[in-house]
């Protein structure tokens, strides 16, 4: 009888160990993600982001800075995702900040990317 206890009492350990792992990586897969993006063409910065997590509520403030001046802001909201961004002109050879700010579900991000044109 004990032996059986024993076997019982195992089986409900693994089966409980497994649902718990599969709880984890369902959890992991719905991260939020946020994607800043700054490149250049010619004379032109093409500034995006794009923010996503299903179900989410989302806010989002795209800036691009060069020195300490701001040259262009674009915002977003929205559910599960967001994209925003545009162009603007710059000057060859200046070095140029995108920062990326806002919240998901009300925890904040922030990221920054910086460039060449």
């Amino acid at each position: 009888m004990e032996n059986f206890v024993k076997k019982r009492a195992l089986a409900l350990f693994l089966v409980l160990a497994f649902a718990l792992s599969i709880t984890a990586f369902a959890a992991e897969s719905r991260a939020q993600i946020v994607r800043p993006s700054l490149t250049f063409t010619g004379n032109v910065a093409h500034c995006a982001l794009t923010v996503s997590e299903i179900g989410a509520s989302i806010t989002a403030t795209l800036e691009l800075y060069c020195g300490g001046t701001r040259l262009q802001t674009w915002n977003g909201s929205g559910t599960s995702y967001v994209s925003i961004g545009g162009d603007h002109t710059v000057t060859t050879g200046e070095t140029y900040l995108l920062i990326a700010r806002g919240t998901v579900n009300g925890t904040s991000f922030y990221e920054t990317v910086t460039g060449t044109c």
